[in-house]
C-alpha cells in the first residue's frame, strides 16, 4: 500500500563571455509524490507532494590571479501538499492540510582572494526572499497547540513573507604542502524546511 514517484530534469547552459567572465545558467524542475493506500483497487489513498521549478544564473569573474568574484541570481517556485486523504468519487475529498504555493528569490556575491602564499580569504553574503501565495488556508493555534481559528488566502494573495541575509566568511592558512588550518562562519536559512 505504499508507493512513491519522483521526477527531475535539468537544462544547463555554460557560456564564456570573455577571458575573465563565465556564466552558468540552469533551469531545473522536480516533483515527488508519496502515497499510502488504504484501498489500492479503488485508488483510495493519503498523498503528500512537493514540486519545484527554478531558474538561476551563476557568474564567475576572475579579477586577477588569486582573486575571484562569484555572484548570482535565481528564482524558484514551489508547490506543496503536506498530506491529504483522497477518495476516487464524483466529489473531491475535503482537504485537512492546505496545499501551499511559494516562491523564493535569491541574490548572492562572494570574493575568494589569496593573501600571499599561505593565506586565503573567502567572504560573501546571500540574500533570500520567500513568500507564500494563496489559494490556501492556515490554522491559528493557541499556546496548548489547539487550533482556534483559520485564516483564508485568496488565489494570488501573498502572505508569510521572509527576507534573510546569510553572511559567510572562511579563512585558510597552509601548513606546508599537505596541511592547513581553517576557520569559518556562516549563517544559513532553509526556507523549505520552515
Amino acid at each position: 500500500g505504499i508507493r512513491w514517484a519522483n521526477q527531475a530534469g535539468t537544462f544547463k547552459w555554460n557560456s564564456v563571455v570573455n577571458d575573465r567572465l563565465f556564466v552558468n545558467t540552469t533551469l531545473s524542475a522536480s516533483g515527488y509524490d508519496y502515497f499510502l493506500y488504504v484501498d489500492v483497487a479503488n485508488n483510495t489513498r493519503w498523498n503528500s507532494h512537493i514540486a519545484n521549478i527554478g531558474l538561476k544564473s551563476d557568474f564567475t569573474y576572475f579579477v586577477k590571479p588569486g582573486s575571484e568574484l562569484n555572484f548570482g541570481v535565481g528564482i524558484t517556485g514551489y508547490n506543496f501538499n503536506p498530506g491529504n486523504f483522497e477518495v476516487q468519487a464524483a466529489q473531491p475529498s475535503p482537504r485537512v492540510s492546505s496545499v501551499r504555493n511559494s516562491s523564493e528569490f535569491i541574490l548572492y556575491g562572494s570574493h575568494d582572494v589569496e593573501l600571499g602564499d599561505q593565506w586565503k580569504l573567502d567572504y560573501g553574503i546571500r540574500m533570500s526572499a520567500w513568500a507564500n501565495s494563496g489559494n490556501s488556508f492556515e490554522f491559528i493555534f493557541n499556546e496548548s497547540g489547539v487550533a482556534t481559528d483559520t485564516l483564508y488566502f485568496d488565489q494570488g494573495e501573498t502572505y508569510g513573507r521572509y527576507v534573510n541575509l546569510e553572511p559567510r566568511l572562511a579563512l585558510r592558512y597552509m601548513i606546508g604542502d599537505n596541511g592547513s588550518l581553517k576557520a569559518s562562519y556562516s549563517r544559513n536559512v532553509q526556507n523549505v524546511h520552515m
